[in-house]
């Protein structure tokens, strides 16, 4: 078995000379190879200073050649090397897309995130790292959900990704759209969906783009069911302190969805009620209602049953209901 230190050396040397042309290259590692893999003793010879190279998420073919040269014989590590350069100049013409993967994976952002993942994983699985990293197509998201880590915060976006610019047009729809209290909450939201805006919009009810005066359809003019005192109401639940949000001030910000936690049943019945009744009105195709998944509860009674049992009572009025696929305690609720 290579010994730790040596290989970190060695990877240290791959990095410091992998900008250098092939015929330096090959000079390079041939008085590595004279000094016995002896990479302090190789760049005082060639006048060069080691790069560090703490933590490497992505192992070229180049780095995995240095590593496997303390395991062959003497005279065998000059042919391998020899043969590895000739392959590469073989097989350098057999993708032109080689390179463009390449440079993905070795992101900037990507290659940072994954270090921080690195760090906060415990030292013997970072083995599996790289081939979890390959089957999740290099998401970093996917990547510390597999793993088990915290998310991360829903604006901290690879900037050359397409995730990137969906975030900056979400950001100024809601600057115009919904109060800066409620932003955080979106964010998140648009984080769930993978930085969909178009499925993000559809569910808060928020207007992607303008509409055209000359084309109005069918106008959404909410009522609230009672008169109240104007002041500031939670349009969200706040799970820290258990309180529900307001279900008027839930339907006025984000129509398509409305959150149930910690409503009786006998509440939680009524606003279901005036909901659908609400959205058949004025011919809304789909919405969504969250009622959590009811693991608290100590009986079978709880919000998510009630509201199931109460839909499919109007299966004749063209109401369907069924449990989001990806979140067990949503239900998405279909008019036809």
């Amino acid at each position: 078995m290579v010994n730790k230190s040596i290989e970190d050396q060695l990877s240290a040397f791959a990095a410091t000379i992998k900008d250098f042309n092939k015929e330096k290259k090959l000079f390079a590692l041939e008085i590595l190879i004279d000094c016995d893999l002896d990479v302090d003793k190789t760049c005082r010879f060639l006048d060069l200073r080691l790069k560090r190279c703490p933590l490497s998420i992505f192992e070229d073919n180049f780095n995995s050649l240095l590593k496997c040269l303390p395991n062959l014989a003497p005279d065998k590590r000059k042919p391998e090397i020899e043969k590895f350069f000739a392959s590469q100049l073989s097989s350098s013409s057999m993708d032109p897309r080689q390179g463009e993967i390449a440079q993905k994976q070795l992101n900037h952002w990507r290659k940072k995130k994954l270090e921080e993942v690195m760090n906060e994983i415990k030292p013997d699985e970072r083995a599996e790292v790289r081939k979890i990293l390959q089957e999740s197509n290099y998401d970093i998201s996917e990547l510390r959900n597999i793993l088990g880590l915290s998310r991360l915060d829903p604006c901290d976006v690879d900037p050359e990704s397409s995730d990137s610019v969906a975030l900056r047009e979400f950001i100024s729809l809601l600057s115009e759209q919904l109060p800066s209290n409620q932003h955080n909450q979106a964010l998140v939201l648009l984080q769930n969906n993978k930085y969909s805006v178009q499925n993000t919009c559809n569910q808060l009810g928020l207007w992607r783009f303008r509409p055209n005066p000359r084309q109005r359809g069918k106008q959404i003019a909410f009522t609230p069911r009672y008169r109240r005192i104007e002041r500031n109401l939670p349009a969200w639940p706040d799970h820290d302190k258990q309180e529900q949000a307001d279900y008027d001030m839930q339907v006025e910000s984000h129509p398509r969805i409305i959150d149930l936690h910690y409503f009786t049943l006998e509440e939680a019945r009524e606003c279901v009620d005036h909901y659908i009744k609400y959205h058949k009105k004025i011919e809304t195709p789909e919405v969504l209602i969250t009622t959590g998944r009811g693991n608290n509860s100590t009986s079978n009674n709880t919000i998510k049953n009630q509201t199931i049992k109460q839909l499919k009572e109007l299966k004749e009025q063209k109401v369907a209901v069924q449990v989001n696929p990806r979140n067990k305690g949503q239900l998405v609720v279909t008019f036809s």
